[in-house]
């Protein structure tokens, strides 16, 4: 699994300035700008999800926003950082070692689903 990028929009642009997006002109009569699951009642809490072989454990914004916005961790033997930009509302794991590091960004329930027996960290 290649690691995921979450990040803002004009991060993006400034890092790939030659991206394109697809148009909001599909053909469809759909509003794009509405968010289509507001109405289910479900936890949206976002978390990082990060893997290491057959382990994996879930990092809860809520969690990382009491940090001081770099915690350093391990799983399976393998030392990360995990960098939370409040503002932005993003996060990711980097690996000491330089190694790419397998992560993605889920609402909670859904890792939770996903990942059953993996630990939540909390923040002391």
């Amino acid at each position: 699994m290649l690691p995921a990028t979450q990040t803002t929009w004009s991060e993006w642009r400034r890092e790939h300035p030659n991206t394109l997006v697809l148009s909001f002109q599909t053909g469809y009569q759909r509003d794009y700008g509405r968010d289509p699951y507001a109405l289910f009642s479900m936890d949206r809490r976002p978390s990082l999800v990060v893997i290491v072989g057959d382990q994996a454990k879930i990092y809860p914004f809520g969690e990382l926003r009491k940090t001081e916005g770099i915690l350093k961790d391990s799983l399976g033997g393998r030392s990360f950082l995990i960098r939370f930009n409040p503002h932005d509302q993003t996060a990711h794991a980097m690996a000491v070692d330089g190694k790419p590091l397998a992560q993605f960004v889920s609402f909670l329930v859904d890792a939770r689903a996903f990942y059953p027996r993996a630990p939540v960290f909390k923040a002391p």
